[in-house]
């Protein structure tokens, strides 16, 4: 009977790899964007919210340095609070929601600079256009939930210039709005699925 010949180091146990889900009652994602204000006349910030979303986490890794992220939002489920603004954001004129429906990130490197603190670089697709995207990630030590299931908790952080993704708005949108959008994600992922 042949036997398999074994390198020195070499492990035969292979690593199984894990899957987060997102746990929506722990989670928010957020945007600020400024525009200004013909009564008060300086620029003020405009916040707004998500509702709709869902993602996972892919690792190998107990720390999760080798994890791959993939990440999507319903863009027709935008929130600031005001609704004639919503659905002018809605509208063919900004997020185009009923020609794209969904907004979506793939991450292709997740780099550890230290214990609580990574560089997550991927693909951010808006209205049908693709640009490389860095955030800033500041994770919590790992926990378990009440369920205990284990639990990581991330503050993701980042911006974009809204007009490399065609949200334009309209001709007044160019003076009135800014063109920096502050992106700010505070996600909870589960070992198992919610």
């Amino acid at each position: 009977m042949k036997q398999l010949a074994i390198a020195p180091g070499q492990s035969t146990v292979q690593q199984r790899k894990s899957t987060y889900y997102i746990n929506h009652k722990n989670s928010c994602v957020s945007f600020s964007i400024e525009q200004y204000n013909l009564i008060s006349k300086p620029f003020r910030n405009v916040e707004g919210t998500f509702q709709v979303y869902k993602g996972a986490i892919e690792a190998f890794s107990q720390d999760l340095h080798d994890a791959n992220i993939d990440f999507s939002v319903i863009a027709g489920s935008i929130s600031t609070g005001n609704d004639k603004r919503d659905k002018h954001l809605r509208s063919s004129a900004f997020f185009d929601v009923q020609k794209f429906p969904e907004m979506k990130f793939m991450s292709v490197a997740f780099i550890k600079v230290s214990d609580e603190h990574y560089i997550l670089e991927g693909d951010l697709n808006i209205r049908g256009v693709s640009r490389r995207i860095v955030f800033d990630v500041a994770q919590e030590p790992l926990n378990h939930d009440e369920q205990n299931d284990q639990a990581a908790q991330f503050i993701i952080t980042g911006k974009i210039n809204r007009l490399d993704f065609g949200i334009k708005g309209t001709v007044l949108s160019e003076i009135f709005i800014g063109k920096e959008v502050t992106i700010s994600l505070q996600l909870e992922f589960l070992k198992k699925q919610i």
